[in-house]
């Protein structure tokens, strides 16, 4: 009778043990499964959700940091306001589909054609913001300028449609009289106007200031680093 009792215990050990080791690999299923999700949420809340780049809030945010670097050691800090051009012909003549690849195209462009210390950001319909530390007024046109030939020149293919896309851009550098990101991005807006009126398909820069802020009596309302070819 002793062995037999003792049998059954063993038997019960075993069974519990394989409960155990069940239960234990559910737990770290589940457990994975809550970090994916919240690592999905995560990236939700600090991304445009078509496209994969910040969204408007982080941008302002990381920004800020990058303001503060650049006053503390005296250090170039520039932007980019990218825009698609005539955005909504490509919406009438192609569909909202076709327009969403064209979106997502262009924040291609940007992400794989900066630094991995520049930010990309969509803020909102087809415009863009791009970031770029410790580079200059002249390095930012021309980092433009190869972004908006890059646009011009890459077919967008959408099913069974391929169409072509041109893209707008206004430049302008931080400057110490610049209190946050925000009056930087007023003048590369202004920029980018200016590019739009000029004919489109082209990089505009921001009229430098002086010490005081105020805009140089020489220096030209825009300066276009490129035209279209």
């Amino acid at each position: 009778d002793g062995v037999t009792v003792t049998l059954t215990d063993i038997s019960m050990h075993k069974r519990q043990e394989q409960d155990l080791r069940v239960a234990v690999k559910a737990l770290d299923v589940e457990i994975g499964e809550r970090k994916d999700l919240q690592d999905e949420l995560t990236r939700m809340a600090k991304t445009d959700s078509l496209t994969g780049a910040l969204n408007r809030r982080v941008l302002l945010r990381r920004a800020k940091r990058e303001v503060a670097t650049a006053r503390r050691h005296g250090r170039a800090l520039s932007l980019v306001i990218a825009d698609i051009d005539l955005f909504k012909k490509v919406n009438d003549t192609y569909g909202h589909a076709a327009g969403d690849v064209a979106i997502r195209a262009v924040a291609d462009f940007c992400t794989n054609g900066l630094r991995e210390s520049d930010l990309v950001a969509r803020i909102g319909g087809e415009e863009y913001v791009l970031l770029m530390p410790e580079t200059s007024l002249e390095r930012t046109q021309l980092t433009a300028d190869r972004l908006r030939q890059m646009t011009e020149a890459t077919p967008i293919r959408a099913d069974a449609i391929e169409f072509l896309i041109t893209a707008s851009f206004g430049v302008a550098e931080w400057e110490p009289g610049d209190v946050t990101i925000e009056a930087t991005l007023v003048r590369a807006d202004t920029a980018l106007y200016a590019a739009k009126e000029a004919g489109r398909n082209r990089v505009f820069a921001s009229q430098p200031s002086d010490a005081t802020g105020q805009p140089l009596a020489n220096a030209p309302v825009s300066v276009a680093s490129s035209v279209r070819h």
